[in-house]
């Protein structure tokens, strides 16, 4: 087969062709009447999911209020820490300036001589 007959053939192939009278009509017939969300939240069945997702999303509440509570702890205690540590170095620095002060003042000089 040479190259002009492969590209023919492909051409055929691929050409539009017209569906049968009633086509649209038969599909359109065959498609459900409900809405998608619908089938999968039928009455029988939302009974049944309404208190597995109850539990669920009263879980996962529970679940996130408690490691709130945790994280805010944990900040809290890192800020106290956070202002215990600058009181300290306050007053070490303080201290230290103190110190100087008393090992750096100016002293009377005794019998050089």
């Amino acid at each position: 087969m040479t190259e002009r007959e492969e590209e023919d053939l492909l051409r055929e192939s691929l050409r539009r062709v017209q569906p049968p009278d009633g086509f649209a009509d038969r599909v359109m017939a065959r498609l459900p009447r409900q809405p998608w969300w619908s089938r999968i939240l039928l009455p029988a069945r939302r009974a049944a999911w309404a208190p597995a997702l109850a539990i669920l999303l009263v879980a996962f509440l529970g679940a996130g209020s408690w490691e709130y509570a945790q994280w805010r702890d944990r900040r809290l205690r890192a800020e106290r820490a956070h202002e215990e540590l600058v009181q300290a170095l306050e007053i070490t620095t303080e201290k230290v300036q103190e110190t100087k002060a008393r090992l750096f003042r100016p002293r009377p000089m005794r019998g050089i001589l």
